[in-house]
């Protein structure tokens, strides 16, 4: 599921396909797999392992570009319908995760960014800034964040 201002990093094809057999592999159902960095926040390097792509978290990073299967989009539906919810999709995605409903793992490498948060695109939703300051902003931000998650 992908928000309209994603953007795909270089490596996503590959790196999705990855993804979906590991998936395959681990038998994993009933989940929400967060693809993105436009928050940006990572996984800790302490907790990463080599050809493993996915990792267990009790949130989101937003809802910009997620993989989801038809059991957790069922209960998604259900509680949207049950609940009338009138939260952002990543705050009721949170609310499934945290309340045990569905299981979430983020994404190591991350495959996408939305362009509205990055600075490469106008949002159509709030007056955030654009444009090259935002992106060298955006920019600065994420490679702090990467440098710190190389530490936890």
């Amino acid at each position: 599921i992908l928000e309209d201002d994603i953007d795909f990093y270089t490596s996503f094809d590959e790196n999705l396909t990855l993804i979906t057999e590991e998936i395959k592999l681990q038998g994993y159902n009933n989940f929400i797999v967060n693809l993105e960095d436009s928050l940006p926040r990572y996984v800790a390097k302490s907790i990463r392992e080599k050809g493993k792509f996915l990792y267990p978290k009790n949130e989101m990073r937003l809802a910009g570009a997620y993989l989801v299967d038809s059991i957790a989009a069922k209960k998604y539906v259900e509680k949207i319908v049950q609940d009338k919810i009138h939260l952002p999709t990543d705050w009721f995605l949170n609310t499934l995760i945290q309340e045990g409903s569905v299981k979430c793992y983020w994404s190591h490498p991350v495959l996408a960014c939305q362009k509205s948060l990055s600075g490469h695109f106008p949002s159509l939703i709030d007056q955030k800034a654009y444009g090259k300051f935002r992106q060298l902003n955006f920019w600065i931000q994420k490679q702090i964040k990467r440098f710190k998650s190389l530490f936890r």
